[in-house]
């Protein structure tokens, strides 16, 4: 497995080319940027223009953010827009060499049904162009007992079994997965139920931790640790990826303020990345 820099642990914004020459810098082989920021660097040719940066820094795409308006409810107009949109940045992921794309849902909405309907025949048919280009979709599930409360709110999808089961329902094989340790630790998993995916389920990871405290207190934006920091079984955790056979990018996404705006750019760089090369070399 590799590593791939997450911008959650700067406190300061970094263009791509600096965000590239940093992750060379502290030995990550990835990056988890955005296809916007290619086209940036050249809108007549963005592959040549994204290609030559990755080869230059020995650094390349793990993954790009879903650009798909797919969670308005009230309208479908910015979902129509993008969809007419989505088979050329689909073509240009696969282009640059990253045929992974990655989103993730709110476990708790008014509506679910209603969501679940709308949201998966959106997702459903960005998955069907998607595909034509040899481009996954990894879905995440959001799981902390905290991201799950407010007036008005109804369970929707907060573990890995029933995001597995809604993207059966969507029916597109190029649709799973992206696993992160915190949200399979808030929804208890176990290593034996990481253990019953296959790979090609897996489009991406998150990897973090969790402080010891009761999880019901921590939230999902504020509360995560460096790899570990924590009591998360992240050994466990990898091994079950390991076992299946994932080799792809581990991405360090540590959601938290205090370490954010108290921990130099370069030292929370540094720490996320030999942390968790640290954890790779134990498995």
């Amino acid at each position: 497995m590799k590593i791939s820099l997450n911008p959650s642990v700067l406190s300061t914004p970094l263009d791509l080319e600096a965000l590239l020459a940093k992750a060379a810098e502290f030995g990550y082989e990835g990056a988890d940027i955005g296809l916007e920021q290619i086209v940036a660097l050249n809108p007549a040719d963005p592959v040549s223009a994204g290609l030559a940066l990755f080869e230059k820094h020995g650094v390349y795409p793990s993954a790009w953010g879903l650009p798909l308006d797919f969670r308005n409810m009230e309208s479908d107009q910015g979902y129509q827009a993008s969809i007419a949109e989505f088979p050329r940045w689909a073509k240009l992921a696969a282009d640059l060499g990253c045929p992974r794309m990655i989103t993730w849902l709110m476990p708790a909405l008014p509506d679910p049904d209603l969501f679940r309907r709308v949201a998966g025949a959106r997702l459903k048919r960005a998955a069907g162009i998607a595909g034509e280009y040899g481009v996954r979709i990894g879905l995440e599930w959001v799981a902390p007992y905290t991201s799950r409360q407010g007036e008005g709110l109804k369970p929707f999808i907060w573990r890995m079994d029933q995001m597995l089961e809604w993207i059966e329902e969507m029916g597109e094989d190029n649709l799973g997965l992206l696993v992160d340790s915190w949200h399979w630790y808030h929804q208890d998993g176990t290593v034996e139920e990481l253990e019953t995916i296959n790979k090609q389920q897996v489009v991406h990871v998150h990897i973090n931790d969790a402080p010891d405290r009761p999880k019901q207190t921590l939230g999902d934006g504020t509360d995560r640790v460096m790899p570990g920091e924590g009591v998360i079984d992240l050994l466990g955790f990898l091994r079950a990826l390991k076992k299946i056979g994932y080799e792809d990018y581990l991405s360090p996404e540590i959601l938290n303020p205090e370490i954010r705006n108290n921990l130099p750019d370069d030292e929370a760089m540094a720490r996320a990345v030999a942390n968790t090369r640290r954890l790779l070399a134990q498995i």
